[in-house]
C-alpha cells in the first residue's frame, strides 16, 4: 500500500510549534473568481449601491473568517481559558455599530438617499407576517412600534370622488423612483390591525404623525391626497 502525506509548513508562536497545511491555492482561486463574477453581475444588473454593499460584505466576511471572529468562539475562549479578548472585541464591534446607526435612525435617512421607515407596502404578501414577527420579537417589552402604509380604503374613496387615477397610482403601486419604491401589498385599518394582533402586538391604534417625535421627517406617513405641500 502506498502511503502519501501532504507537505506541511511549521510555524512557532511563543515557544509552541504547530503544523499548518499548505494553502489550497486552487480552491482560493476558484472562490475569488466566483466572487468576482458575482460582483460584476451585481454591479451590472443592480447598480452601484448593491455592488458596493456586496463588496463590503465580501471584505468583512473574508476578514472575519481569517480572524476566526465568531460569537461562539469568543464565549468559549472566555469560559475555557479565561481569555476575554474576543468578547471585548465583540463589545467594541457592537458599540461602533450602535454609534453608526444612531444618527441614521435619528435623521430618518441613510446611504444612497434611503429612508429609514417601517413601511410594509414594498414587502410581498408571502413574507409580511414573518417580517412583522421579527419586528415583534426584537421589540423591548412595553416598546412602541409605528407602521406606515397607504390606506387602500382612503385611496379608493378619493378615486371614486375625483375620478383621477394618476393621483392614486403611487399609493397602490409605489412611485417607481428607486429599486425599493414598489408596492406589492395593500392594507386598510382592519387587515393591518389583524396582522399585527396575530403576531402578538397589543393596544393597536391609529396614530397622528403630528404628535410624534418624527413629525419633522417626511416618511410618507404624511402622504395625503392632495399632498400637504
Amino acid at each position: 500500500m502506498q502511503h502519501t502525506e501532504r507537505p506541511v509548513r511549521t510555524e512557532g508562536f511563543g515557544g509552541f510549534a504547530g503544523s499548518l497545511p499548505e494553502p489550497r491555492t486552487g480552491v482560493a482561486a476558484v472562490a475569488f473568481g466566483a466572487m468576482a463574477l458575482l460582483g460584476y453581475a451585481i454591479f451590472a444588473g443592480h447598480g452601484v449601491r448593491q455592488g458596493v454593499l456586496y463588496l463590503i460584505g465580501v471584505l468583512l466576511g473574508v476578514a472575519l473568517y481569517h480572524a476566526r471572529f465568531g460569537f461562539t468562539s469568543a464565549f468559549r475562549q472566555l469560559v475555557a481559558v479565561g481569555q476575554g479578548a474576543g468578547l471585548r472585541a465583540h463589545m467594541l464591534m457592537l458599540a461602533v455599530a450602535s454609534a453608526i446607526f444612531a444618527p441614521i435612525l435619528a435623521a430618518g435617512s441613510g446611504l444612497f438617499g434611503a429612508q429609514v421607515e417601517g413601511n410594509l407596502a414594498p414587502l410581498g404578501r408571502s413574507v409580511v407576517v414573518e417580517v412583522l414577527s421579527v419586528w415583534f420579537r426584537v421589540l423591548a417589552p412595553g416598546g412602541l412600534r409605528r407602521v406606515g402604509v397607504p390606506i387602500f380604503r382612503a385611496g379608493a374613496e378619493y378615486y371614486l370622488a375625483h375620478g383621477e387615477i394618476r393621483d392614486v397610482l403611487g399609493l397602490g403601486m409605489g412611485g417607481h423612483t428607486a429599486p425599493a419604491d414598489y408596492h406589492f401589498s395593500l392594507y386598510d385599518e382592519t387587515n393591518l390591525g389583524d396582522l399585527l394582533a396575530d403576531v402578538g402586538f397589543i393596544a393597536i391604534e391609529h396614530y397622528d404623525w403630528r404628535a410624534t417625535e418624527h413629525a419633522g421627517v417626511d416618511d410618507f406617513t404624511q402622504a395625503y391626497l392632495p399632498h400637504l405641500d
